[in-house]
């Protein structure tokens, strides 16, 4: 085997320990340690950097002639565990790309209180809030393998909240009856138990139930109308409730109908009064006004 000068075992150290450098840097960079599997890689990197580190100081002035290539044997043995360890990294990086760089998002839907007597609409509610579901799962941002969407029915402001504080979530759909400055919860108990929920009810919900940038958009009649606030509410400055959500939970925006909430049969169907949905079947909700969105940072 050929025998290589001491100068040059000496700059094939140093590469090597350049080579770790650079590579521990760029793990470092990367962010890599707040993985509990970057934390690992980046442990076997260090690890490695002591041991060329305590071979140079401490053995090298030391090593005879005929050691120099064992020990260049096992500066390459190193080396090549740099490379898997680099090869690691780019692996779990490129999973990170498909996966850690878009947050796992949070849909919620929820179906109310369907009304009683003429108000009564059935399903309508329900079959719409498993429609946004189907939506939802469909659009072209949704992630199927990290994103989730939950559908619920309540009855009852209780059954919001306890679901409000869990937090996480980063859109809110909600399909009820509602006014300018309330919507109708629940209850299915008769007309004398109906809650419906004010501005002033929302201080009880978590006011960091939503995550940065997340939507709410309340499926009710009128909760954007503020065409339909008498002259007291607007002298007294009071709200619609989409605008009171909005204010509430700061940096979420809120969409919400400026009119009455009519079911479709599909997203670009024409309003139509006549229009009966049956139970079971996808259904959709459009306002005869339109739409309003508020926004507080």
């Amino acid at each position: 085997m050929a025998q290589i000068t001491r100068l040059q075992a000496h700059m094939h150290i140093r590469d090597v320990l350049t080579e770790f450098i650079n590579m521990a840097q760029g793990v470092k960079d990367s962010g890599i340690t707040v993985n509990a599997n970057g934390k690992r890689i980046l442990d076997g990197l260090e690890t490695a950097k002591k041991a060329l580190v305590k071979l140079e100081e401490n053995y090298f002035a030391q090593l005879s002639d005929a050691g120099i290539q064992t020990f260049l044997d096992k500066c390459k043995i190193l080396a090549r565990q740099f490379e898997l360890e680099q090869s690691k990294k780019i692996q779990f990086l490129n999973v990170q790309k498909r996966t850690g760089l878009r947050r796992k998002k949070n849909y919620l839907v929820i179906s109310c209180f369907s009304g009683g007597g003429n108000e009564n609409v059935g399903t309508t509610f329900i079959d719409a809030a498993n429609t946004g579901n189907s939506d939802i799962r469909n659009s072209k941002g949704f992630d199927p393998q990290n994103d989730t969407v939950t559908v619920v029915n309540i009855d009852s402001i209780h059954e919001l909240k306890k679901i409000l504080d869990k937090g996480n979530i980063d859109q809110l759909d909600i399909f009820s009856h509602g006014g300018e400055r309330h919507l109708v919860i629940g209850s299915g108990n008769g007309p004398s138990k109906r809650e419906l929920l004010y501005e002033k009810d929302l201080k009880m919900f978590n006011k960091n139930a939503f995550n940065k940038e997340a939507t709410i958009n309340l499926f009710g009649c009128k909760t954007a109308s503020e065409k339909s606030l008498n002259i007291f509410q607007k002298i007294l400055r009071k709200k619609t409730i989409a605008e009171a959500f909005a204010i509430y939970f700061r940096g979420t925006t809120v969409t919400g109908f400026t009119g009455g909430g009519i079911a479709v049969p599909s997203p670009s169907a024409e309003i139509d009064t006549a229009f009966i949905h049956q139970k079971g079947d996808p259904v959709w909700y459009k306002s005869w006004g339109g739409i309003r969105s508020y926004k507080y940072d």
